[in-house]
């Protein structure tokens, strides 16, 4: 799927809620609550290090508005439906013929359900929506809860360095093991 393709796809959902959660893209009003997360010490340990200015975070959304534009990106934000309260985010990105990357999950502290419900939902939107057949992630080695979350969906390790361990994910393993993660939430495919 083509850019152009891939944005009107995306533009075609968005908003949209699933799983008790409400999904849309990210706008340039959301930079703080970005940032915030980032430089949180404890859920941005994970992650590649930011600069200091808040500012910094505004431009670079900017910047991916460009190229969301261009359907080479797309950054969510899950908010609470009932107060718009920001919850958590993610991007699909590194699109080719065949696949789709997913990354820069990362949701408040103290939520318990809500991340890995946003997590499925990214992954829901690249195979259902965009029709894509795999899914490319990386896990930084010393996430280990999140390493053996991933592992559940047995996806195949095709690299690793020394930060990372680099998968492919079916949509066949997806799809088995959502259903058994929906069900310990009360969940159903249909969200």
């Amino acid at each position: 799927m083509e850019g152009p393709l891939r944005y009107k796809t995306i533009f075609g959902i968005v908003p949209f809620s699933r799983y008790g959660q409400y999904y849309r893209l990210v706008e340039e009003e959301d930079y703080e609550f970005i940032y915030l997360l980032r430089n949180d010490k404890e859920r941005g340990r994970h992650l590649s290090k930011i600069r200091e200015d808040p500012e910094n975070q505004r431009i670079w959304i900017r910047n991916y508005k460009l190229r969301e534009r261009l359907g080479d990106e797309f950054y969510f934000i899950a908010l609470n439906p009932e107060n718009s309260e920001r919850l958590g985010l993610f991007r699909l990105y590194n699109f080719t013929n065949v696949s789709f990357g997913t990354g820069s999950w990362l949701y408040k502290l103290g939520l318990r359900y809500q991340p890995i419900l946003g997590n499925i939902t990214g992954k829901e939107i690249g195979f259902d929506f965009l029709q894509y057949d795999k899914c490319m992630f990386d896990v930084r080695k010393e996430n280990h809860s999140i390493l053996a979350y991933h592992r559940l969906f047995n996806p195949v390790q095709v690299d690793e360095d020394d930060l990372n361990i680099y998968f492919e994910l079916s949509r066949a393993n997806f799809e088995k093991t959502k259903t058994k993660i929906l069900k310990l939430f009360g969940q159903t495919s249909q969200g």
